[in-house]
């Protein structure tokens, strides 16, 4: 570093500037990056926090669905037919079998439990069944083996129950004739009265689960992605189970797995209790961020237990720095990170400052050096003062076709075109750049970005100027001025296409007839070349000089990283003119194979989107022709069909009609513009509405009314279709909650939903939507969720997990628009679903062109396989009563009622068709 600066020449007050620049910029590199690093930690343990969170709602959900099984299990069995005989029946010895024969039945087939048992009044075991926990097998346990339990906790505790309540235990160990066993096996044990057939008390149904068995529902939580962190519960006794990778079955019943005292986690609960009102509590202690919920199974009237004082609590624990290297290499390696960038900006800085006071002339000797190097991706060229070529590099010799003989010593104005182009000699303006069209030795114009720089010597003299040849510079927000200024884009500039445009008007003079394609590179290619700046730039120049040479006469391109512009005149045949058009775009499909192959990128394949507008006999000028193909360029990116596009009047109507769209839906949310309407579901049998179906309605304050059809799928491009489940669902509750309409048989009125397959297949909405539906607590109404088929057919397996969650929540699952996808009956006996809609192209056509066979079959096959029927779309008579015939359940559609608001419909709910 000394010999640097006395290399330089600097004074002794410039090393101290330089010094202390380089400090300053150093300095604040340094808190740039930690205040990144700070929000990025911030949102890691803010992820952390939410997955944690999912996690106890989750599992406490299937905690309380277990509870619940338990005791709906022991009131059928105390109330089964072998029971009640037993106990009614001076407890004979073929009712005890019958008994005994129930218990091994029902401990074969209940995961988890360990022994099921009939104690009466004084304790003594009737019958007993054991299911060993190594091998899962049932064993019946002889009269002679049975034990008195009298002086257990859990018998003096059910003695205590009224009719209908349970008794649940904390976690014990398990004890048999009076040792502990070994290895130690955590019980939870539930108990019931029983009554015999004159309502005596006749005994004491006690159920035994393994602790471990019975709530490694917990393990469900891992179906989320989330085995960052352990999961346990810790009940009154200070037990602790822990759901997580490396479990040692409780071999330490005061110890979790991650080495705390239980008894220190529940006193730090006691104390956040105090100051928290929330249901959910978390903190960090000793780099482990906690979170711990009560259980509210406490709050239920009908269980009983122990210590009803206490509570039990499920909790999570992080590990935050496991969570740390377990994301990226900012994170995990911060420190390292913030050295090597305060070292590399000290040194960048230090070395820049040093460059920028240097003597000017060396420094510009240094750039002229560095530029005309061949293994620059930019044409050079460098000027004398009376601008004539000195030097040009080989990347311009490929770019013009020229070669270093040919042009030097000739005047640069031959090859400029742009009159814009001035060559200074003022001070002030030493510098010019701007995109300029150049004419290559094969007579085509091509479009290149060009900076000219004047350097000058210690006199402050100009001694040569250098120009740098590089890919034109583009705008990322284009307004196609040519066609409307209120489409938009991301291709090239307005100044860029009138520019183009005033080129095509030269070159194809009087009414000649000529197409214009916009090409843009799609898939990896495509992909690769935005990251890659390198390789783009690389493609591009390749790209101009093999198109500009290989392609036929009267064509020429305008290349822009990965978009081109072509124009090439066509003859006046509709027919020729496409077959032109496909040629063409195979022609530049092979030149671009060629590309890549000499550029060693032959594993990408060619793939590309193109806009293709034509100018016929009318007076359209260039600019308006090159805006049309950008415009059916933009048209095909989002259609997504074909190859290429050609621009047409309904194209370009396609287009503004989308923007408009898509900029009415930016408010559509905030300005409250969405509503619901409702078609009923009507049985066939008693002509009743069963259900209704909710459909979501725009009412646009710009547009007016925009059918889903058009704004939906533009939501699920953009991805807020995520909001609009649950904007539908709160007013869909809103308006139950407001009108309470009834079915007249007083049975729930099915309400049904329309959820996307982004939205179905999002963990986290799925939880808010049975929250919603939970919290409203609307006891007469049944919901269900309609998916298309095809969203459930792409991963069975994962479907059929996501509705098992939903029925445990009481929600069904309807099958929607049936016969527009997979159509597959095979596939719909795999699906757990409730409810199959058969789509309205099944019977829109009945009885014109359409006999009904089809409908048939599948309504009947739907009947064998048990799920209920729902034909969309009846809108005639004769409909109706074809479908009525085929005995399907429900039908829908408008010979019942179009959709309407849900008082509408309740106001007048009965439709009476002629039989």
């Amino acid at each position: 570093m000394k010999s640097f600066y006395k290399s330089n020449g600097l004074s002794q007050r410039s090393k101290w500037m330089i010094l202390i620049m380089a400090l300053v910029m150093t300095f604040i590199a340094n808190a740039a990056i930690i205040y990144i690093h700070n929000i990025a930690y911030r949102e890691m343990m803010a992820k952390y926090n939410h997955q944690q969170n999912t996690a106890l709602k989750v599992s406490e959900l299937f905690m309380k669905e277990s509870f619940q099984t338990v005791y709906d299990d022991m009131g059928l069995l105390k109330t089964s037919y072998s029971m009640m005989n037993y106990l009614d029946t001076d407890r004979s010895e073929l009712a005890r079998d019958e008994l005994e024969n129930m218990f091994y039945r029902y401990a074969g087939g209940r995961n988890g439990l360990s022994q099921i048992r009939i104690l009466d009044m004084d304790g003594n075991e009737l019958v007993r069944v054991n299911r060993r926990k190594a091998d899962e097998v049932v064993e019946r346990v002889s009269p002679k083996d049975l034990q008195n339990k009298a002086d257990r906790y859990y018998y003096q505790s059910a003695l205590d129950l009224r009719e209908g309540e349970m008794y649940i235990s904390d976690f014990d160990l398990n004890i048999e004739n009076g040792v502990i066993v070994v290895p130690y096996e955590p019980t939870i044990r539930f108990a019931r009265k029983v009554y015999d057939g004159f309502g005596n008390e006749a005994g004491i149904l006690v159920l035994n689960f393994d602790g471990d068995r019975f709530f490694s529902i917990i393990g469900k939580y891992k179906e989320l992605n989330l085995e960052q962190f352990d999961i346990g519960l810790a009940d009154s006794n200070n037990y602790w189970s822990f759901i997580g990778e490396n479990l040692e079955r409780m071999s330490d019943l005061y110890q979790t797995t991650l080495g705390f005292s239980v008894e220190s986690i529940l006193t730090s609960i006691e104390n956040r209790k105090q100051t928290s009102q929330a249901e959910t509590v978390s903190w960090v202690e000793d780099d482990v961020l906690y979170m711990y919920e009560e259980l509210p199974i406490f709050s239920e009237e009908h269980y009983v237990f122990d210590f009803p004082e206490n509570t039990w609590y499920l909790m999570t624990a992080l590990d935050i720095q496991k969570a740390l290297e377990n994301e990226n290499l900012f994170l995990n390696h911060f420190y390292t990170v913030l050295l090597a960038l305060d070292l590399l900006v000290f040194i960048l800085t230090f070395s820049l400052a040093v460059l920028f006071n240097t003597k000017n002339q060396q420094n510009m000797m240094l750039l002229v050096s560095a530029y005309i190097s061949n293994n620059s991706h930019d044409g050079i060229v460098i000027l004398d003062e009376k601008l004539t070529i000195q030097y040009c590099n080989s990347i311009f010799e490929e770019i013009f076709g020229f070669t270093l003989a040919e042009i030097l010593g000739k005047p640069i104005r031959q090859f400029f075109s742009d009159n814009r182009i001035t060559f200074s000699k003022d001070e002030e303006t030493d510098l010019w750049d701007g995109n300029v069209w150049n004419r290559t030795k094969r007579g085509h114009m091509i479009r290149k970005h060009l900076l000219i720089k004047a350097v000058r010597n210690r006199h402050n003299e100009i001694r040569y100027y250098i120009g740098i040849y590089a890919n034109p510079k583009l705008n990322s927000n284009l307004q196609l001025s040519a066609a409307d200024k209120d489409i938009t884009s991301s291709f090239i500039t307005d100044d860029e296409i009138e520019r183009v445009g005033s080129y095509l008007d030269e070159r194809f003079e009087g009414s000649a007839k000529y197409m214009v394609v916009a090409l843009q590179v799609k898939d990896r290619l495509g992909a690769m070349l935005e990251a890659n700046q390198s390789i783009q730039g690389n493609f591009v120049r390749k790209s101009s000089t093999i198109l500009n040479a290989m392609m036929p006469e009267n064509t020429f391109i305008i290349p822009h990283s990965n978009l081109m512009v072509l124009a090439s005149e066509v003859s006046d045949s509709e027919k020729d003119t496409e077959e032109h058009i496909t040629e063409i775009i195979q022609r530049m499909e092979q030149l671009l194979r060629k590309v890549l192959f000499d550029m060693n990128l032959s594993s990408f394949s060619v793939k590309f989107h193109a806009g293709v507008a034509c100018r016929g006999d009318n007076d359209a000028r260039g600019g308006t022709i090159v805006g049309n193909a950008l415009i059916a360029l933009e048209a095909l990116l989002k259609l997504k069909r074909s190859n290429y596009l050609v621009y047409t009047d309904q194209i370009y109507n396609y287009v503004k009609e989308d923007m408009s769209i898509r900029k009415a839906l930016l408010h559509a949310f905030d300005e409250d513009e969405y509503y619901v309407l409702y078609q009923p579901q009507v049985n066939f049998e008693t002509n009743e509405i069963e259900g209704v179906e909710a459909l979501v309605r725009w009412q646009s304050s710009e547009l007016g009314i925009v059918s889903p059809n058009k704004f939906v799928p533009l939501l699920e491009d953009t991805k807020e279709i995520l909001r609009l489940g649950k904007r539908v669902l709160e007013k869909v509750i809103d308006d139950l909650e407001r009108l309470n309409p009834r079915r007249s048989d007083g049975e729930p009125l099915r309400i049904s939903i329309n959820l996307s397959s982004i939205e179905f297949t999002n963990s986290v909405i799925m939880m808010e939507l049975i929250e919603m539906i939970r919290n409203a607590e609307l006891q007469n109404y049944q919901f269900c969720f309609e998916i298309i088929e095809t969203t459930l057919m792409d991963n069975i397996a994962v479907a059929n997990m996501i509705i098992e969650q939903l029925h445990l929540a009481g929600i069904e699952i309807a099958i929607d628009d049936f016969g527009s996808g997979y159509s597959s009956l095979a596939y719909l006996k795999e699906i757990n679903a409730d409810e199959l809609k058969i789509d309205r192209l099944f019977i829109k056509d009945y009885p014109e062109t359409d006999d009904g066979k089809i409908i048939k079959a599948i309504i009947r096959m739907g009947k064998e396989i048990g799920i209920r029927i729902v034909v969309e779309g009846v809108e005639t008579e004769l409909q109706y009563r074809f479908v009525k015939g085929a005995e399907a359940e429900l039908y829908q559609g408008y010979y019942m009622s179009k959709p309407v608001l849900l008082d509408t419909l309740f106001a007048n709910n009965h439709h009476e068709p002629d039989e």
